[in-house]
């Protein structure tokens, strides 16, 4: 339940100290009027305890935000239940709601905003991830989804080592080279990476944060971030759980006993995070259709490539390939195998 000193301590996460009368019941307007009031945005609270409170925002009426603007907004991007009030509460259109957590409000979740389980984020990021509140996709694909029981979408769980080379557009120059194993848990909404060897200049969204002397001044002049990296002998680990991104190192005295999938947390030498708000992990059926905004998927029918198992054995494979465009004008090629086992 809410106490007084929780409820500060929350306030202060947001907006540094604040000199507020607050109440366990009711929603913290601080002056705010009827006419700029549009409801109040409930979601579940989070850490021990979290599941006995609940926080509520409110929501403003605004030139760029009217009543449905403000529910999809609390839906989308919070991932909350949207309590109408204010302009957009009761006939007349006004009028407070003194307690917003009267009936059943008071077990408002991110399922409230038509369940979470397959939601994808909103407008272009949508294209190829999951919203960050969502639980995760079905194993029999998403209900009414182009790619609802293909035996081509990815797999919920898997894992594999992987082997990256980067080149810049128009180039065959190889500027960054990375190596390690990567895990999905796509039925929870989560991804693990384990890097053990990156050098060169990584220039990529959401990557873990650099030191001011390894930044890429050529990127940083476009206002984007590209970092220099020598790791050649320890081995670091990122974590995407729903909204958050936890980039973790190691002590130096327990390195070389570092392995892909380490879980000793006594190892762990430092954590940073990332709130990526609305973008969760990637949907296993991202390349078999275009939902989201600004993209665009094309089937390119079978090919055989060569594949190397674990003993770099090259072994010929027949696959079926799309080709995904994003909003940046980006495109992916992937290619399934076109005889699966689950077909």
């Amino acid at each position: 339940a809410w106490t007084e000193e929780i409820m500060m301590a929350r306030c202060e996460e947001e907006s540094g100290a604040l000199e507020l009368e607050l109440d366990a019941t009711k929603g913290c307007r601080d002056g705010m009027e009827d006419t700029a009031l549009a409801g109040w945005c409930l979601k579940e609270g989070e850490g021990d305890g979290a599941d006995e409170r609940v926080e509520a925002t409110a929501m403003t009426i605004s030139s760029a935000a009217d009543c449905d603007g403000n529910r999809m907004a609390c839906q989308t991007f919070v991932g909350g239940r949207f309590v109408p009030d204010g302009v957009c509460g009761g006939d007349d259109g006004g009028g407070e709601n003194d307690n917003v957590f009267d009936g059943e409000t008071t077990s408002a979740s991110a399922s409230d905003a038509g369940g979470t389980t397959c939601a994808i984020a909103p407008g272009a990021i949508g294209a190829a991830h999951q919203a960050a509140y969502s639980s995760g996709y079905l194993r029999s694909g998403c209900p009414d989804t182009p790619a609802q029981n293909s035996p081509y979408m990815w797999p919920l769980k898997w894992a594999a080592d992987y082997e990256s080379h980067s080149m810049p557009a128009y180039t065959d120059e190889v500027v960054f080279h990375a190596k390690g194993r990567t895990y999905y848990a796509l039925d929870k909404n989560w991804k693990r990476s384990d890097t053990v060897y990156q050098k060169g200049v990584l220039r990529t969204i959401g990557q873990s944060p650099c030191s001011e002397e390894d930044i890429d001044p050529d990127f940083a002049e476009k206002g984007l971030l590209g970092c220099w990296k020598n790791q050649t002998d320890y081995m670091t680990t990122m974590l995407h759980l729903g909204n958050m991104m936890y980039f973790l190192s190691y002590r130096d005295n327990v390195t070389d006993a570092l392995r892909p999938g380490e879980t000793d947390p006594s190892k762990i030498d430092e954590c940073t995070s990332i709130d990526l708000a609305v973008i969760g992990n990637i949907r296993p059926d991202w390349f078999l259709d275009k939902r989201g905004d600004d993209t665009d998927v094309q089937y390119l029918g079978n090919q055989h490539v060569y594949y190397s198992d674990e003993n770099r054995t090259s072994i010929p494979k027949l696959v079926k390939q799309w080709r995904k465009k994003d909003f940046a004008s980006q495109y992916f090629v992937m290619s399934m195998m076109g005889n699966p086992p689950n077909r």
